[in-house]
């Protein structure tokens, strides 16, 4: 039976299903990932993607659900064995954090354009007040051009937002900058 300690409570398990998925995307998009790993990652990316965003295992998405904890389970022993580290559940805002910066990077790897940032805003939601990726955001580029056109609807991104407003509240009118570009070595 899978262990589930309060820290890990406060992840959402669609969250940490994405979250296995982009870390296993951005593995292996890693220039010093081995090829020979590839394939593992990508699959791991797929199928944790796709379990997340379709599968209902017959009863909420809660970690009191047996089918859900068993699945969460299956895909922990995946990423260890593709070579991916436990995901550190100690501080949930942080991991949450860096999944969403890492999905975007994900995302802007091979753009032509160098996103440096993308600046999201917390606008209201029905009685609260969230992060809104889809019409309160700023993509800044390395030549010093902004838009405010670009929507980031991806559902894994949703979850990572969510999750931290749930945890970390923001107010109407701050705002989050997550930072695409990786840092210089």
């Amino acid at each position: 039976m899978p262990t589930i300690t309060a820290t890990t409570a406060d992840l959402h398990p669609r969250a940490e299903l994405f979250a296995i998925a982009t870390y296993a995307r951005a593995r292996a998009l890693a220039p010093d990932t081995p090829d020979a790993d590839r394939p593992a990652l990508l699959e791991l990316d797929d199928e944790a993607h796709f379990t997340g965003q379709h599968c209902y295992p017959g009863g909420p998405w809660d970690r009191s659900n047996f089918k859900v904890a068993m699945i969460l389970e299956d895909f922990r022993r995946d990423a260890a064995r593709a070579g991916l580290a436990p995901l550190d559940t100690t501080d949930v805002p942080a991991l949450l954090l860096d999944a969403a910066t890492t999905a975007l990077r994900n995302c802007y790897r091979n753009r032509p354009h160098v996103v440096t940032e993308v600046q999201i805003g917390a606008g209201p939601f029905g009685g609260r007040v969230e992060w809104c990726a889809i019409t309160r955001t700023v993509t800044r580029y390395a030549d010093g051009t902004e838009r405010t056109d670009i929507s980031y609807p991806a559902l894994p991104l949703h979850y990572f937002l969510t999750g931290l407003a749930a945890l970390r509240p923001p107010t109407l009118g701050d705002t989050l900058t997550l930072p695409v570009a990786l840092p210089a070595t």
